[in-house]
């Protein structure tokens, strides 16, 4: 499942609670697909196949240690944390659970966080409108750029590690060329605060989602503003682009009916394809854009899987085999239903049940 269909289908699985007990504010898979982590004042580990938890590791001594942001490296065994009450970043090794650095600099909340394609960098950015380029082998400050002195709320850098992008709470968005920070342009597009931005895979596009309800869709190399996107009610919090570059997923969220919104758009038509309405405020999209993953304000998780019926009834089977060896190898307690079946015994039989298939327009999720 390498690319996002249209028309689409969602499944919809159940995925155990993640084990916060504070809300979840940040969720991000790992660059490989294999694991789902997200973090509120610990970081959860998650499998991505089985939705079984892999581990916990407690980053501070109490619940005050609030992460804000949280940010995976291509190894996919690295992480970057960004905590409230110090403004410190903390560099974890996930599987060891050793905190390999601490870096200094950041005297506000840090709202971004993000790794360079190849690793060797990390993006920080925060409320007092900087922002720092760290070394990752020296783990030392290598730039800082001055972006806008009432804040950066949302940073984004290309594949090649040579476009980037910030944004403001006054909806002003910049672009550099690295390494030297030459500014390419500088836009107010927006009206209200730019909480996310995107760039698609080969960097001639740049997404940016606001508070002020829309999405710009922009030429890097112009810094022209394409196409305007609107459709949300709320201020967009979220934007991701599909792993083929077609399709655009967006979300916000309804504070006062604690109802959040997801929006899949066709880019190459500018229109709305799918609307999912449901009890979740944070999400995630994986990187070969099959599952989507929804997360509601008790921490209950659910996936969504975009395939044909094929395809899931594929994916159904390998997760449940995962499950059952790993019951096998004792990793996992045995279940009822896990002891009296098995997959060999449902292919047997040709036992395949139909999942249900909620695949209209818009779907609603409890």
């Amino acid at each position: 499942m390498a690319t996002f269909h249209f028309p689409a289908t969602f499944y919809q699985q159940q995925v155990p609670n993640l084990g916060h007990s504070l809300r979840v504010n940040s969720i991000v898979f790992t660059p490989d697909g294999k694991k789902i982590i997200s973090a509120s004042w610990k970081i959860v580990i998650t499998s991505a196949e089985t939705g079984e938890e892999i581990k916990t590791i407690l980053l501070g001594s109490s619940s005050r240690d609030v992460i804000d942001s949280l940010a995976v490296a291509p190894d996919s065994k690295t992480i970057a944390v960004g905590m409230r009450q110090n403004h410190l970043i903390q560099i974890w090794d996930v599987e060891s659970e050793k905190n390999l650095a601490t870096l200094v600099g950041h005297k506000k909340m840090i709202r971004s966080l993000l790794f360079t394609s190849n690793g060797s960098q990390l993006i920080s950015a925060g409320y007092e409108g900087k922002i720092f380029v760290w070394d990752m082998k020296t783990m030392k400050l290598n730039t800082t750029l001055k972006s806008s002195r009432n804040g950066v709320t949302a940073v984004s850098i290309d594949r090649e590690g040579r476009k980037l992008a910030a944004g403001s709470p006054d909806g002003e968005i910049k672009l550099w060329l690295l390494p030297k920070g030459k500014l390419v342009f500088s836009s107010k597009q927006h009206k209200n605060l730019v909480s996310a931005l995107t760039f698609n895979k080969d960097g001639s596009k740049l997404a940016s989602a606001s508070w002020d309800t829309n999405i710009g869709v922009w030429n890097t190399e112009t810094g022209e503003c394409e196409t305007v996107l609107s459709g949300h009610k709320n201020g967009v919090d979220n934007i991701a682009f599909s792993q083929d570059n077609k399709a655009l997923m967006s979300s916000s969220y309804n504070r006062i009916d604690k109802l959040g919104t997801m929006i899949f758009w066709q880019l190459l038509t500018g229109k709305p394809v799918h609307t999912l309405v449901g009890n979740f405020y944070r999400q995630t999209l994986s990187p070969d854009s099959s599952t989507v993953v929804l997360v509601s304000a008790n921490g209950t998780v659910k996936t969504l899987l975009n395939a044909t019926p094929e395809e899931f009834l594929e994916s159904e089977i390998r997760r449940r085999e995962r499950r059952l060896d790993e019951r096998r190898r004792g990793e996992l307690p045995f279940q009822g239903k896990d002891r009296r079946e098995t997959v060999a015994d449902d292919r047997r039989r040709g036992s395949r049940r139909t999942p249900k298939t909620p695949s209209d327009t818009k779907i609603e999720i409890e």
